[in-house]
């Protein structure tokens, strides 16, 4: 998964310069595993620039199992992508009226109807065989439902940026550590991220 292996020089290829690996991460999803609310990936921490479109992550998502729409394949909507608004409006912490950082825990009550934004659609299903690579960048909005099926609807990510804007890979994790998987993920009460929609497990050892 590293920039000089197959996926990383395919990335570097689409947007025309060398990259850099900033994470990789397996969702394992399942049967009855939970999806994601609507949003985007923000990829603002680490101190790079908040301008809209200053930093671009490029996310690789690779199917280990057939994605379906039983089983909650990726959903994008790729036409608000068109139209490059940068961080949608709707990703607002109601009680501070800050933009949702997706590595943040935000309780579900203390989101209004904005903290899911209606207006990210119309939303195209992406069902993809075992195998496929699904390639997004970090304002695509994107979503995925409950795995209602009997089967496991595994995925591997690798996530890009390009090189001339910095390795963060190293960075990334040693804050992860620190901050959000600190504790058991502590932090996010054990989910992924704020838009899980499934049972979070926390562990507390």
């Amino acid at each position: 998964l590293g920039p000089a292996g197959p996926l990383g020089q395919a990335v570097a290829q689409l947007i025309g310069e060398p990259v850099a690996l900033y994470k990789e991460k397996i969702n394992y999803k399942l049967p009855g595993g939970g999806g994601y609310r609507a949003h985007q990936d923000g990829y603002r921490g680490l101190g790079v620039s908040l301008e809209p479109y200053a930093f671009m992550a490029y996310v690789c998502m690779i199917a280990a199992d057939d994605f379906t729409a039983a089983n909650g394949c990726p959903e994008l909507a790729p036409e608000v992508w068109a139209k490059k608004e940068g961080i949608l409006p709707g990703h607002l912490n109601a009680t501070m009226g800050t933009p949702v950082d997706c590595r943040e825990f935000v309780e579900p009550e203390a989101q209004n109807a904005a903290a899911t934004p209606v207006d990210q659609g119309p939303w195209t299903a992406c069902p993809m065989q075992r195998g496929d690579v699904l390639i997004y960048d970090n304002y695509m909005p994107h979503k995925s439902a409950v795995n209602a099926s009997p089967h496991p609807r595994r995925a591997l990510f690798a996530v890009y940026n390009a090189l001339a804007e910095g390795d963060y890979h190293e960075r990334y994790y040693e804050e992860e550590k620190q901050k959000r998987r600190k504790d058991g993920s502590a932090a996010v009460k054990g989910a992924p991220n704020g838009f899980f929609t499934g049972q979070a497990v926390l562990a507390t050892s």
